[in-house]
């Protein structure tokens, strides 16, 4: 048994579509697990209908979803060829008429929940015409509906799996579909009375961790559109080099700081049970990618890169000038979590408290909480840099020019704030 993972960028248009039954029929066998995430930028295209339908704009949601539909449809004709794709269109047109009917209707008290409800379309249009095509292909496949495999709680937007449960569920479908290619989506769960949620966003690659862990799979593929793990983004880097082969200790890690191509929480499953993790190239499959397993042998051999832009820094401080202590850092921590803002980068003095966080996030009821009994200052437009197994050189290199805000050092790991 082994888990494939396709995101978005592999299932854009129809080449990736053939592209991805090529891989399976050449590399994948038929006891597979297949994970899909929603095509191209669906996700974020039906994050703008569900703010249309939040702000009681039914017209221009519907706008929106019919712009959608006709992009799957382009390429649904581009994958299937004559009378073929006629069945397909069909099907998924089931899909965007109950999301029609839905943004109809007034939207529920939980924000969240609508969201969850909205968002899931994606990766449920983008594994039906997966799942169409594979039989196209005359491949086994079986599409499986992942809101009632991947059990969760209650935590809309940010879901936590409820393993026990999902685990019976996916032993229950491997012995149902021992010779199947089982199709599901990446991102979804949902809870026992039957809500959709979601697994945070780019959660796919954690739903292949999931599944994998679940089935005891011997491997979880991931196919990317880079030629494995780089040490850094090749978005601002021209030169980048593969990781040939990590430790989950270094994947850990490197996700924890925000490296793109691993969602944080993918790696620690497969580390439980031992299943390591190919990232592979979907355009080049026969190249050999990057492993993620036991071994730390390699981890030091090559500095790691990761850039966060456009960050604010928070600087936080008494009022009456006392020490920041336990107490405090505790109020602090409980409000950050409150208002959802995750923290990047922390540190602390005697009389204040330093956060990096994400520039797009909404500060000012964080602010407004703490502004009666803290000082509360921040700086926009700053950049986050992380270097794993540094050397001066490299460093030199980053902050060249720059404004150094914020300077943490460990033996492994350097971290700036800098303008």
């Amino acid at each position: 048994m082994e888990v494939y993972k396709f995101g978005g960028a592999s299932v854009k248009d129809a080449k990736g579509v053939i592209n991805l039954g090529d891989i399976i029929a050449q590399h994948g066998g038929n006891n597979l697990w297949v994970v899909v995430s929603a095509m191209g930028k669906t996700t974020n295209a039906l994050e703008e209908v569900f703010d249309a339908w939040h702000r009681g704009n039914t017209a221009e949601a519907s706008e929106k979803i019919s712009v959608i539909r006709n992009q799957h449809h382009e390429i649904i004709k581009g994958a299937f060829t004559g009378l073929s794709c006629e069945p397909v269109i069909n099907d998924v047109n089931e899909y965007f008429k109950a999301l029609e009917k839905l943004v109809k209707e007034d939207p529920s008290d939980n924000q969240a929940a609508n969201y969850d409800a909205v968002v899931s379309f994606g990766e449920m249009v983008s594994t039906r015409i997966v799942y169409q095509y594979l039989n196209f292909r005359k491949l086994p496949a079986q599409w499986l509906n992942a809101s009632k495999i991947v059990r969760t709680d209650r935590n809309f937007k940010k879901a936590n799996v409820v393993w026990e449960k999902t685990a019976e569920k996916v032993t229950s479908i491997n012995h149902t579909y021992p010779d199947k290619i089982k199709i599901t989506q990446g991102f979804v769960g949902g809870t026992e009375e039957g809500h959709v949620t979601t697994l945070g966003r780019e959660g796919s690659d954690f739903s292949g961790a999931i599944l994998a862990f679940c089935s005891n799979a011997s491997a979880l593929t991931i196919w990317k559109d880079v030629p494995g793990l780089l040490n850094a983004d090749p978005r601002l880097f021209e030169s980048t080099v593969k990781l040939e082969e990590i430790s989950y200790k270094e994947a850990l890690e490197l996700s924890y700081y925000g490296a793109s191509v691993i969602h944080p929480k993918t790696v620690k499953p497969l580390q439980n049970k031992s299943i390591p993790l190919y990232i592979k190239p979907f355009l080049s499959p026969k190249e050999k990618g990057s492993k993620i397993h036991q071994t730390e042998h390699f981890d030091t051999d090559i500095p790691s890169f990761i850039i966060k832009p456009n960050q604010k820094l928070l600087s936080i401080s008494t009022r009456d000038f006392s020490f920041v202590v336990e107490e405090h850092l505790t109020d602090l921590f409980a409000a950050f979590h409150k208002h959802q803002i995750s923290i990047n980068l922390m540190q602390n003095s005697a009389i204040s408290f330093t956060a990096a966080v994400d520039g797009n996030c909404n500060l000012e009821p964080l602010i407004e909480e703490l502004k009666n009994r803290y000082k509360v200052l921040y700086n926009d437009g700053a950049e986050l840099i992380t270097i794993r197994h540094f050397n001066q050189e490299v460093i030199d290199q980053l902050t060249r020019g720059k404004e150094i805000l914020v300077e943490q050092k460990t033996r492994s790991t350097v971290r700036f704030i800098c303008k």
